[in-house]
């Protein structure tokens, strides 16, 4: 019996659509779908790798975890989950104004003390952290 689902047979396939959503994420820094698209396959990278306890040992991962599984749910969710205080949808636009480039919009999370720590942050923005996710993954793959 073939194993995999289509043509993601590995973790280093789903890697790779985990990049193509980091590229869907930056192209629409504001699109939530998109964030959780990333989110919830970078959450998946540990279970694709076999190493599921980092995503409650490794700070960033765990902050990754509770994201997707925040986002799936929609809410904050399980008590087990202590990374993220909120996350919400940041858009600025110059009034009378409709241009492209105009309109500024961005997905902020704000992180709890302990996430705080180890990030250096309070808030991060989607991308950012993504690219961190990304960079994380990529070093392991």
């Amino acid at each position: 019996m073939e194993t995999g689902f289509f043509q993601l047979k590995n973790a280093k396939d789903l890697f790779e659509k985990l990049q193509w959503e980091y590229e869907n994420l930056v192209s629409h820094p504001g699109n939530a779908w998109r964030a959780f698209n990333f989110f919830v396959t970078a959450e998946h990278m540990a279970d694709w790798k076999d190493c599921k306890l980092l995503k409650t040992t490794d700070p960033l991962l765990a902050l990754c975890s509770h994201i997707a599984n925040g986002g799936k749910h929609f809410e904050k969710l399980h008590k087990k989950h202590k990374s993220v205080a909120s996350a919400k949808f940041d858009g600025v636009c110059e009034p009378g104004i409709v241009e492209e480039g105009v309109f500024e919009e961005s997905l902020q999370i704000t992180l709890e003390p302990d996430a705080a720590k180890v990030l250096g942050t309070t808030n991060i923005d989607a991308v950012t952290l993504a690219s961190k996710v990304l960079e994380f993954w990529r070093a392991r793959v």
